[in-house]
């Protein structure tokens, strides 16, 4: 079981002779202030082909983003390791298959809102499709390292306003300060 560290796509699905693919991302989210209230978060992957093309009219298959239970590391992640980090679905799309180097959104907002606010680690995304919709087939997604377009890359995009409660005694959460969307690479 091959560690997925350094390739230009992330592949999810299930490959030749019932191989398993599954994915992990991360960010690091120290650059959002500590008294933000995530309004929105989103991870946005771009698809960029199935292997093997199914045919023309084959149906979407349905990415799973789930929050990743545990540490690990690009360079030493593996299938056998990866298995264990497997956390709750946070939400669904279906990928249609005709519809390469198109980014799809995922809702992340209450999981990094809880990494913000410092209530649970932060560990990334793992990333799997329905098992009852792949067949020897799997998508790829452009990974950290993609150079064709580098706007290909993953990205978590938060929304967010500054709340001067954070370090304001008797402040109530409805008094911002600012809005602010950043995007994370």
């Amino acid at each position: 079981s091959a560690t997925g560290g350094g390739f230009t796509s992330i592949q999810v699905g299930e490959g030749s002779a019932g191989l398993d693919y599954r994915g992990l991302v991360a960010f690091d989210i120290s650059s959002i202030p500590a008294n933000a209230v995530i309004r929105s978060a989103k991870l946005q992957l771009v698809f960029l082909y199935e292997s093997p093309t199914r045919a023309a009219a084959a149906p979407p298959l349905w990415l799973q983003v789930r929050e990743a239970t545990g540490p690990w590391s690009e360079t030493t992640a593996n299938w056998t390791s990866a298995s264990s980090l497997r956390g709750n679905v946070l939400d669904v799309k279906g990928i249609d298959p005709t519809t390469s180097n198109t980014p799809y959104q995922f809702n992340v907002t209450n999981t990094v809102r809880e990494w913000v606010e410092g209530s649970r680690l932060n560990y990334g995304f793992y990333l799997d499709f329905d098992l009852s919709s792949v067949t020897a087939t799997s998508f790829l997604f452009a990974s950290s390292e993609y150079t064709t377009n580098t706007s290909y890359r993953p990205k978590l995009v938060v929304e967010y306003e500054l709340s001067p409660c954070a370090t304001t005694p008797g402040c109530t959460s409805g008094d911002l300060i600012a809005t602010e969307d950043t995007t994370l690479n």
